[in-house]
Order: C-alpha cells, then structure tokens, then sequence
C-alpha cells in the first residue's frame, strides 16, 4: 500500500553499529525530525537502542556485521535489507560507510527504493593498506561502484576534497551527484573551553604541571596508533614532563585494530597510558594540553573537531580529512604519515611554546565554531536531502497528490 500523499517523508538511516549512529548521525537525524520527517533506524542494536527511540525515531535491528559475514551471510544480510525497504518504503536511505553504502545500495535498487545517499566517512582499511586481501577487495568495490553509482536515484556525500575526486574517479558517477559536507557536526557548546573561567584551559598549561597530549580513537594501526608510541619513546622535554594518553577501545571487527595486551604493555612500560573506551570526552579535551590524531587517512575526524571545540591544538598528520580540519601554523601542525620522527618534533615543538599552544587553541575554536558546528553542518544536510527529493519529484507528488 502507497503511503498517504500528505503524510511527512520518510528517512531510513542504514548504519553497522548503534553508537556510530548516536556519535556520528544524530543532530543530522535530529534537524530532519524537527523538519517533520519520520526518521527510522536500521541497526545493530548492543547499547544504544534507548539513545535512539527517546529521539522519537524507529528502530529497525538489522543482521548486517561490518566484518567476518560468509558469502551466503552477505546474501542473507542484502535479503534482510531489501525486506526492509519493502516494508517501511523510506522516500530517501542514507547509507553511511561502505558495507552499507554497498549492500544497502543493491537492496535499496532492488526495492525500487526512490532516492539513494551514499555518506562515505573516509576510506578505510581497505584504501590505506596494501595487505592481500585489501589489494584483491579494492578492484571488486570499484566495479560495485560503477555499476551501483550509475544510477540517477543514487547520490553520494563525501567529508573532504579528495574523497570528493575519489568517489568520482572510482565510480564514474556525475559530479553534480556528489556532495561535499565536511564531517558530521560538533556539539560547541558541550565541547567548548573551561566553563569555569569562560577561556580555554585547554593549551594553557605554562606551569610546572605536566602536559597532557591526548590521542581519541578507536585503537587501530591505520590510526597512527604505533606511530605515536615510538614517539613517546623518544620524546624529550628538558623542562616539563609530557604525559601522553590513548583514549579508546579496541574494534575486533576491524582487521586493524591493536590487541589490548599491546596496549597494557605500553602502559606498563610507561612511554603511554591507555583508558580504554570513554564516554566523557569533552571533560577529557578540557583536561588536555594538545589532541594529537597520526591517521594515515579520515574523512573528517570528530575527535580532532571537538578537541579543537575544547580549545586544543592539534598535530595531526598531512593526509586527506586530517589536513582539513585545522589551518596550518594557526591552528595546528601537520606531520607526514607513518613518521614518528617528525610526530615527535611537532610534538615537541608546542611542548616547549605555550604562547604557540595559546594562539592556536583560540583560533581552532574559532574555526570549528564557523565551520563545523551542529548547526551548520545539519542544515547542510537537510538541505541535501530536499534537493535530492525534490529532484526525484518526491515532494511534488507529496504536495500535488
């Protein structure tokens, strides 16, 4: 049965992981709601599934794992989808990062689903290694890319200028139907400097107290992870103590990620300390001295985006999404990848300069506040997701019947 001609439209999220969603999606599904949109939520539910049904949106649990799915488990998983799609009959998917960009795409083209969004959040494993595995998957997505992208229902949203060129170049796919957003918003006023003194605390240490350098991300080698811990092995400040720290959990279903006995015997050793998993994350940049995040390849890294909403410069390294989130000399220094080397001189270097750590913990608040808050960066999205309807004429047949 058709949905009534006047009822409001509906979005249907296709996202792995539920704590993604909440970390990553939310204010976007959030401004579409306000929007009068019906928002539903294909996931996998483990923690979160209470942060999203008190938003008012459906959700919808799904069998679709990011890694370790049989040949006839990735049937099954796109069968499961297309049921979906055929039950809830979403005006517009939003498939966010590349399982469900792929499997989400077939079902939703099988379902004759009527608009597409692609939201790629960087490359991943599989575009900044060259194990064996990824070189023999990296052709295979590529086909996919051109025989799925092709399509005139489906658009794509990319986070930074080089995917944008990327998803053009591997898929063939028109650019009037790839979108740069960069990133997925940042909360500025919970992420902000030290309420208390209404300036950054963030940067400021110029006292005998160490300085804090912390790292927040998920615990994977193409995060730069190993790069930072020989950093820390060789770092030296003649005249204060730097204390660096890992804030993040291991991700099992990533073929990157570190073991945890790594981790403990970095922390035992001394030249880093691991927290694991940690929920309150502005307390923990507001806490810091300098955010520094060594990927080898981002989209647009959120955790570089609220540590400098905190008031933290950053040093980060000289790739696509890292470079795009600060201004170089002004808000933070850029490194090469995988070089420890210089990862620890930059390092060094707003070590030893407070008036440095000072004046780009200010101006990498300023640039996060006009560039990437929530706001700014929902009312791109929903923008986007208009201009998608109305260029399909879903909204025409909603209004004219």
């Amino acid at each position: 049965m058709d949905q009534e001609t006047n009822a409001p439209p509906t979005l249907l999220f296709l996202v792995t992981e539920d704590w993604y969603f909440c970390s990553h999606r939310l204010p976007m599904a959030r401004a579409a709601r306000d929007q009068g949109w019906r928002i539903l939520v294909a996931t996998r539910f483990q923690k979160h599934r209470h942060c999203i049904e008190k938003e008012g949106f459906e959700a919808i649990p799904i069998r679709l794992r990011r890694r370790g799915e049989t040949p006839l488990g990735m049937v099954l998983s796109i069968w499961d989808l297309f049921r979906i799609y055929r039950r809830f009959r979403p005006d517009l998917v939003h498939h966010v990062a590349m399982k469900p960009i792929v499997f989400g795409t077939i079902a939703a083209l099988a379902s004759r689903t009527p608009s597409i969004l692609n939201a790629f959040a960087g490359f991943g494993y599989v575009f900044t290694t060259n194990t064996p595995k990824s070189l023999l998957i990296r052709p295979i997505l590529t086909i996919l890319f051109r025989l799925l992208f092709r399509w005139d229902k489906v658009n794509t949203v990319v986070q930074n200028s080089v995917d944008f060129e990327t998803v053009a170049r591997l898929s063939g796919q028109s650019k009037d139907r790839i979108t740069l957003i960069p990133g997925s918003g940042v909360d500025t006023e919970i992420f902000s400097p030290d309420r208390d003194t209404g300036r950054p605390r963030a940067g400021h240490n110029s006292g005998s107290n160490p300085i804090q350098i912390t790292m927040v991300s998920r615990m994977l080698t193409d995060k730069g992870v190993i790069e930072l811990v020989e950093a820390a092995r060789t770092l030296n400040s003649p005249n204060q103590q730097a204390v660096i720290t890992l804030v993040g959990g291991t991700d099992p279903d990533n073929p990157a990620s570190i073991p945890e006995e790594h981790l403990r015997q970095w922390t035992t050793e001394g030249h880093v300390r691991w927290l694991g998993a940690r929920t309150e994350i502005a307390a923990i940049w507001q806490k810091s001295d300098i955010a520094v995040l060594p990927s080898y390849r981002e989209g647009m890294p959120k955790s570089l985006l609220e540590a400098a909403s905190c008031g933290c410069p950053i040093v980060t390294t000289d790739v696509p999404g890292c470079r795009d989130v600060i201004a170089e000399g002004k808000s933070g220094l850029l490194v090469p990848a995988r070089n420890a080397s210089a990862l620890a001189d930059a390092l060094q270097r707003l070590i030893d300069d407070p008036d440095l750590r000072r004046k780009m913990a200010n101006q990498g608040r300023k640039r996060v506040y006009t560039l990437f808050s929530n706001e700014i960066i929902a009312d791109k999205i929903v923008s986007l997701y208009r201009s998608i309807l109305e260029r399909t004429g879903t909204l025409a047949k909603r209004t004219h019947g």
